[in-house]
């Protein structure tokens, strides 16, 4: 399952790779409630804090191609309950299969 007419109603489980405008890969696990960011090669490509590594996914506000993808993410962080995490136009929704590479 991959392209256009996914959102974030249909990404209740398994394990999702959605790509950026800027080129970031965001890998969505909904049945583990992760989420990992693998940072772009491009210039618009911001480092990030937890680039590479996982951050508690709390609730995908919206997320559809064509328009910005919001996150509700808890980086555990001391005195910090939760953040949004906006980021530039979702290129691609994709779903990966049992056995994939996550990073690919």
């Amino acid at each position: 399952m991959s392209g256009d007419g996914i959102d974030e109603s249909v990404m209740t489980s398994g394990v999702w790779r959605v790509r950026t405008a800027s080129g970031a890969a965001y890998v969505l696990d909904m049945d583990r409630r992760t989420m990992v960011r693998e940072r772009g090669l491009t210039n618009i490509s911001a480092s990030l804090r937890r680039d590479g590594g996982e951050a508690i996914l709390l609730e995908i506000l919206m997320c559809e191609v064509g328009k910005p993808m919001l996150l509700l993410i808890d980086l555990s962080w001391p005195g910090v309950m939760n953040t949004t995490r906006a980021t530039t136009r979702v290129r691609s929704i994709e779903q990966i299969r049992l056995g994939d590479d996550p990073a690919a």
